[in-house]
């Protein structure tokens, strides 16, 4: 269909406007919400391109439509580099210190999960200053420090590292996860009434640009004859003569 003819080249028009939305917004540390009038009126030049002599309604919604889609994956776009960047991209890791420590606070964790599966009451230091110290032991209670210890040491060192690998692709999984959930909770949180007026304005642009109406009239109003000139053209009359 046609339609949809349109509204692939809108896309590729309005991509390169958000593209270009994208990097101004990442390298200048600001929102100019007016570059959303490049993204609409790049959609209707795209729709342009390769609806060609075909005007009307359904090129212009082929335009909106593009304008507003490549608008909603920026913005997306913009909310990932913001997390990436708040979780320090590849680099965040939740692991503890290295070593034997690691491991066994992994162990106390299990140890943990299994008691409160159990409902049972789960104790933990009370001392606030624990966490202002690399000492991964103080953030448990002895109690469960000694049986994720004793767990730890019933295992060879093979069993031990496969056992901290496997814990860390569980952790990974789980920044994963939790880096997505954010992700969208905070971009439906990032509209704002400003941003109903630019969509709004990018749409008006993108359907204005992408029906070819105004282009049409051009061309009709430059193929019909000038009145003024249609007047004058005919014989020219003859002289009096002069008795």
């Amino acid at each position: 269909m046609d339609f949809f003819k349109w509204l692939i080249g809108g896309l590729i028009g309005a991509a390169i406007g958000a593209a270009v939305w994208i990097a101004v917004v990442h390298f200048a540390n600001y929102e100019v919400g007016y570059i959303a009038l490049l993204v609409g009126f790049l959609a209707g030049i795209g729709v342009r391109t390769v609806a060609g002599d075909e005007v009307g309604i359904g090129p212009g919604i082929a335009a909106v439509g593009a304008a507003a889609f490549a608008m909603l994956i920026a913005k997306y776009v913009l909310v990932s580099i913001v997390i990436a960047q708040a979780f320090g991209g590849d680099e965040f890791d939740f692991s503890v210190p290295g070593g034997a420590d690691q491991g066994i606070a992994y162990m106390a964790d299990d140890v943990v999960a299994e008691a409160v599966a159990r409902e049972e009451e789960v104790v933990w230091p009370e001392d606030d200053s624990v966490y202002e110290d690399d000492i991964v032991s103080n953030d448990y209670s002895e109690e469960i420090w000694t049986a994720a210890q004793e767990r730890w040491e019933a295992l060879d060192e093979a069993a031990q590292a496969e056992f901290i690998e496997k814990k860390q692709e569980e952790e990974k999984l789980f920044l994963a996860e939790f880096q997505d959930e954010l992700k969208q909770e905070i971009f439906k949180q990032s509209f704002t009434p400003y941003d109903l007026l630019w969509f709004g304005l990018a749409g008006l642009t993108a359907y204005s640009t992408g029906n070819g109406l105004n282009n049409d009239e051009e061309k009709v109003a430059a193929a019909e004859p000038d009145d003024s000139d249609a007047e004058g053209d005919g014989p020219e009359p003859e002289p009096e003569q002069q008795s």
